[in-house]
């Protein structure tokens, strides 16, 4: 038993030698424990900073067709015409009277720029067809239970077809109004 004490005092001794070791290494390391602990002074952030010189470069604006606008602009007027139709055709009202006007004021926005990219023959239709939106926009005006929701939903499927069938980018290729 006696033996067993002794190794265990003999590794306890070595372990706390071998601690000592490695802490006394650590703390002297090559500079002095004095300045090993001290705060060093900032340097200059003026002199750290490097200022890059840029030349400006000078880009020609983008230029797009008049078919690559208004590809653009009836794909928005489909995105926000889809969401539109969404909620005409459910029961419930799944947006706020603001968010259905919203939708409406970019709808018309998007034909309004529609119409100034085709010749004229087109761009009447398209005017007509954006006198009908401007309807369905005035129905926002009159209060909830006076608005009819099947006239607004049928005249908006009323125009999203006559817009499908007659405007589609592919339909009106020949009817682009040329800058050049």
């Amino acid at each position: 038993m006696n033996s067993v004490k002794s190794k265990v005092s003999l590794f306890q001794a070595v372990c706390l030698c071998f601690c000592l070791a490695i802490t006394v290494f650590t703390l002297s390391g090559c500079e002095p424990l004095r300045k090993k602990f001290r705060r060093e002074k900032k340097k200059d952030k003026e002199s750290l900073r490097i200022v890059p010189i840029l030349d400006p470069v000078d880009y020609a604006p983008a230029r797009f067709s008049p078919e690559e606008k208004y590809t653009y602009h009836y794909t928005l007027w489909k995105a926000w015409e889809k969401e539109l139709a969404q909620n005409y055709t459910n029961d419930s009202t799944q947006y706020s009277d603001k968010r259905q006007e919203y939708l409406i004021a970019e709808i018309i926005k998007q034909l309004g720029e529609m119409k100034t990219l085709v010749v004229t023959d087109k761009a009447k239709k398209l005017e007509e067809i954006l006198k009908d939106m401007d309807k369905l926009q005035k129905e926002y005006e009159k209060p909830e239970d006076l608005r009819s929701r099947f006239q607004m939903r049928s005249l908006l499927k009323r125009t999203s077809k006559t817009i499908r069938d007659d405007f589609d980018p592919e339909v009106m290729k020949e009817f682009y109004i040329n800058y050049e």
